[in-house]
């Protein structure tokens, strides 16, 4: 016996899957629809398969093989020397990893691409996977590959060569299928890469415009003509930006006087002013100042 290639493998895992759905999934469907209700069933819906799925290899396995396997002729083997037929330990891990293999592709999705749905990442997944089966011709699904379980063929050398399931003949195709995922791999990381991109730029944006709006509502400084960035008071009462003021005083310390009225100041008495908001001059024409003129 020669190992199975990578057609007949597919074929196998594709009549499991509609055994599986019809004969399973479907009535457990319909049994939770008549028990607890349409609503609750379309809430658990998507563990549905994985469980239908697991449960179909545990209790068909225990027979050596799945009706796919048999239908295509293939024995399910462990790979040792000589090769080993798949015990009940390796079939309950099959089993276990079949039901617990959606969960754990929405965990890893969402922590390692937050930026692409579950059900993208899953097929992605399958896809490398079925692209290395076209490939290698070992391993039919992830499960399969983590237990390491492969398939024999039970057909004759002679008629699998000249079969349409001979050796190589995926081979291209899995070609094919290796480029569409590197093309996809590239187009998802320039579109993270510009994402990050746009989020630090408009972060960026939000920040300045925060500051922005904060030196505004401090007011100008006589001394730059420029919005006051960590207002400060001397002891006259007069508000500057602190380094302005402070640059003031030092380039003259003995006589520094204010800019204003040209009383004596000192470093050590500036107050910095914290949450300070400055208030806006009365505009001309307003109702206040129309209130504020004598009356003819």
């Amino acid at each position: 016996m020669q190992t199975a290639t990578a057609p007949f493998i597919l074929r196998s895992l594709y009549k499991d899957a509609h055994i599986s759905d019809v004969q399973i999934a479907r009535p457990i469907t319909e049994l939770m629809i008549s028990t607890i209700g349409a609503q609750l069933t379309n809430k658990y819906d998507t563990h549905i398969p994985a469980i239908a799925y697991s449960l179909y290899t545990l209790f068909s396995m225990s027979r050596l093989q799945t009706l796919g396997q048999e239908f295509c002729d293939l024995l399910p083997v462990v790979k040792a020397h000589p090769w080993q037929s798949v015990g009940p330990t390796h079939v309950f891990l099959l089993a276990v990893l079949q039901l617990v293999e959606p969960t754990a592709i929405f965990v890893v999705s969402r922590k390692f691409f937050p930026d692409m749905s579950t059900s993208d990442v899953e097929e992605v997944l399958k896809k490398v996977v079925l692209c290395a089966l076209f490939l290698f011709e070992r391993f039919g699904t992830l499960p399969h590959r983590i237990v390491r379980m492969r398939f024999l063929s039970l057909k004759p050398s002679r008629t699998l060569q000249g079969s349409d399931g001979a050796p190589g003949s995926y081979f291209v195709l899995g070609l094919v299928l290796l480029v569409e995922l590197v093309v996809r791999l590239w187009r998802y990381s320039k579109e993270r890469q510009s994402c990050e991109t746009k989020r630090s730029t408009e972060t960026a944006i939000i920040t300045s415009s925060d500051e922005d709006t904060e030196d505004a509502r401090s007011g100008k400084c006589m001394l730059c003509l420029s919005n006051r960035k960590c207002p400060t008071a001397t002891n006259c009462g007069h508000v500057f930006c602190w380094r302005c003021i402070a640059e003031w005083i030092q380039s003259n310390p003995q006589e520094a006087v204010c800019p204003f009225c040209r009383q004596h100041i000192t470093t050590q008495s500036l107050v910095p002013l914290y949450f300070y908001v400055a208030k806006e001059p009365p505009r001309v024409g307003t109702a206040t100042d129309d209130a504020a003129l004598p009356a003819a």
